[in-house]
């Protein structure tokens, strides 16, 4: 077989380019706030000198609470910091590390900063280790190959065993315990990168077991990754700093990298890995095969993405073993390193993928060629369009005659662009295509009341598979009121797509029209299905508690929600809510087009009792008028006495009573529309804690603290109860 090659050939010609100057440091260190993020944003932070990128880097930390959280210029000083842990010399490194620890815990930047310093610092004690007091052998261990790996190639059952060896160490000492309490990361930020600053100063008794006795708490996983990403890392340094190698290697090989920001030109885990003699491409092929058939899933650290990026000729032929056999879910992850293994230096000059490769040797023609034979398996025109891309991108490298008729299959794929580009590929191969005419979008028409919804409208389509599944989009309607929907998303067979909803998009007037609708998917793709939106007008007044002044206009903050499945049946039902909240001044009617049925109304208005009714909206209902009731609205902050961030989990009861008001604090800290009566405010402490979560604790017990106060005629309508301090419990 002739070896795999694109055909063509890319000439160089020479550009001139006018580059922009490079301002002079003193000049970006002479702005302050927004200009001196935005200028710090537009240069190349590489091109300055070590002491330069360190000056700025302290300039941007001194600075960034002057921008705003949301501001995007900030990321100028992700860029600084890490070209600062580059270019750093031993000395000035001690700077870079100072800069880090004065970064505040409650900040994103005391996240994102981290890697890059970490990669520095391991970097440095990979350099002080002797060769002479390396091990060269893992420690041997009986394990039990799990059922879905009984009948696996033995190569990928050797891999699994090897990666157990590796990792037993540090399971046997640090896996989870499930009657192990632990300290509540969200409430103990501080206590936990007060940890991390004494590690990386190399001060103090920083053990690898203090670090991992942090946990996430709460009743939902989503944003795990603020502590797994640090944690997996600082436990890892902690070992190495301790020379504790065995515990170390099954460390580095859990290392959580959500963002990819440890995985550059080198992975540092391998680095360690390979320092030690440990074979980390079997370890990683081994980790990927634990993670997809343990349940539940064990850690990730993203191995097979290293294995593309970094493997050699061996990974890529352990990868294609592990992708024959793999679920169809994950073929997308698969065919992106598949494809990998056919950029610059091996297949195809100039090629891409998801995963770009740092080049390790080239990989073998017979290796390629069994590449192309396993995404040929995945190919078909029902494939995910996901999965279908970086095959593409193989099949356009190889040219092979024995993909023309895997070729010639996609031409009839439901993605018009895997068609177009399968079609294009033959093409290039000498091929006569006929392709075959587009398929044409599904049609709704959108009418209001028997009249197409106006073009301005933005309105929001999904839909819904019947074996799971959602996609979803926005857009405005083309002329009569029509949603054109690729039709790709109807003829996906492994969702099943079962059900259409169309609701309006977010609009800051309350007079937009306010529906959302639920259909069954057409049996009739080709005609267009109308999409009738029946909506009633319903006039709203509200009426404020006290006279106000004339010429002075008060505002109230009104939200109307409404089941979205409200006379569906069971089977047909889908968990959604759809709300709008909007303000609006008392004391002028405001009209509102809404569907008939049942919304719960929310009114906030200040020195008001919170508002909330159920109102039917029909023809015989034209009109609502809320008179609001006296009330007033609570703020506080509560800190702890080492910590400034304000604790957000205060709650009111009534007195000699133990069960919480259904009123939140938001996020100014004030409790909204509080009637006349007595309270108790309780803001909580570490046994609270405790008692809530089960086995999650703070690192230093706090008190809690009952406040009573009192909502009455005289009261204005805001009470501000001030700054509250909760004291450690005494020893």
């Amino acid at each position: 077989m002739p070896p795999l090659k694109c055909l063509g050939f890319i000439a160089l010609l020479p550009v001139a380019v006018a580059a922009a100057e490079q301002p002079n440091v003193d000049d970006i260190l002479s702005l302050q706030g927004k200009a001196l993020f935005a200028a710090a944003k537009k240069v190349d932070a590489s091109k300055f000198s070590a002491r330069d990128v360190i000056r700025i880097a302290e300039k941007l930390s001194a600075e960034r609470n002057n921008v705003g959280t949301d501001d995007l210029n900030r990321y100028a000083l992700n860029s600084f910091f890490g070209q600062a842990c580059k270019k750093a010399d031993a000395s000035e490194l001690a700077e870079v590390i100072q800069l880090y620890v004065t970064v505040d815990p409650q900040s994103s930047e005391k996240y994102m900063l981290l890697p890059p310093l970490a990669l520095r610092w391991i970097h440095e004690e990979l350099k002080s280790v002797s060769s002479a007091s390396v091990p060269r052998k893992l420690e041997s261990a009986e394990v039990v190959v799990p059922a879905e790996l009984e009948n696996a190639p033995t190569e990928l059952v050797n891999a699994w065993k090897i990666f157990k060896q590796a990792t037993g160490s540090y399971d046997l000492k640090f896996e989870r315990r499930p009657d192990v309490k632990m300290i509540d990361f969200q409430s103990n930020k501080r206590a936990f990168y007060g940890l991390v600053d004494q590690l990386l100063l190399k001060q103090g008794e920083v053990s690898a077991e203090k670090l991992a006795n942090f946990g996430w708490s709460g009743w939902c996983g989503t944003g795990h990754e603020l502590l797994s990403d640090p944690q997996s890392l600082t436990i890892f340094m902690a070992l190495f700093r301790e020379r504790r190698i065995a515990e170390a290697i099954g460390a580095a090989i859990y290392i959580q990298d959500h963002f990819h920001r440890l995985s550059l030109d080198i992975d540092v885990r391998i680095e360690f890995l390979k320092k030690y003699g440990v074979d980390w491409e079997l370890v990683f092929a081994g980790a990927q095969l634990d993670y997809e058939n343990s349940v539940p899933p064990r850690r990730h650290g993203e191995y097979l993405r290293a294995l593309a990026r970094y493997g050699s000729d061996r990974a890529a032929s352990l990868v294609v073993k592990m992708a024959k056999r793999t679920k169809p879910e994950r073929r997308t992850e698969y065919a992106a390193a598949l494809a990998a293994f056919f950029t610059r230096d091996n297949a195809c000059e100039g090629s891409s993928s998801a995963v770009s490769r740092v080049p390790n040797g080239k990989v073998s023609e017979q290796t390629k060629l069994e590449i192309i034979h396993v995404l040929q398996g995945f190919a078909t025109p029902d494939t995910p369009k996901g999965v279908m891309e970086p095959a593409l991108q193989v099949f356009r490298c190889a040219k092979l005659p024995e993909t023309i008729g895997t070729l010639r299959d996609l031409t009839k794929h439901r993605s018009p662009e895997v068609a177009q580009a399968a079609a294009d590929i033959l093409i290039s191969m000498g091929e006569e295509v006929v392709l075959s005419s587009p398929l044409k979008p599904v049609c709704f028409q959108i009418l209001v009341n028997g009249a197409p919804i106006a073009g301005d409208t933005l309105a929001i389509w999904s839909v819904y598979g019947a074996a799971g599944g959602m996609v979803s989009r926005a857009g405005k309607p083309k002329q009569n009121g029509i949603i054109e929907i690729a039709r790709e998303y109807f003829l996906d067979h492994e969702h099943k797509p079962k059900i259409v909803t169309f609701k309006m998009g977010p609009t800051e007037s309350p007079r937009e029209p306010f529906f959302y609708v639920l259909l069954p998917v057409p049996a009739n793709l080709d005609s267009v299905t109308r999409v009738n939106v029946d909506l009633q007008p319903m006039e709203l007044t509200i009426h404020g508690p006290r006279d106000t002044l004339p010429g002075t206009e008060q505002k109230a903050t009104i939200r109307i929600t409404r089941d979205g499945s409200e006379g569906r049946p069971v089977t047909e039902r889908i968990d959604h809510r759809i709300a709008r909240t909007f303000d609006a001044p008392a004391e002028q009617p405001i009209s509102l087009m809404l569907q008939p049925g049942g919304y719960e109304l929310e009114i906030l208005f200040p020195g008001a009792e919170r508002y909330v009714r159920m109102v039917a909206v029909d023809v015989r209902n034209p009109s609502v008028n809320a008179q609001l009731r006296p009330g007033a609205d609570v703020r506080v902050e509560a800190f702890r006495s080492d910590d400034p961030q304000i604790i957000r989990d205060s709650y009111v009861t009534r007195p000699n009573s133990e069960t919480k008001l259904n009123y939140y604090q938001d996020q100014n800290g004030i409790f909204r529309g509080l009637p006349y009566g007595d309270y108790v405010l309780h803001i909580p402490g570490s046994a609270d804690l405790l008692s809530r979560f089960g086995l999650f604790v703070d690192a230093v017990d706090y008190t809690s603290r009952q406040i009573p106060f009192k909502i009455a005629e005289n009261s204005p309508p805001l009470i501000d109860l001030g700054t509250i301090r909760l004291d450690p419990v005494p020893k």
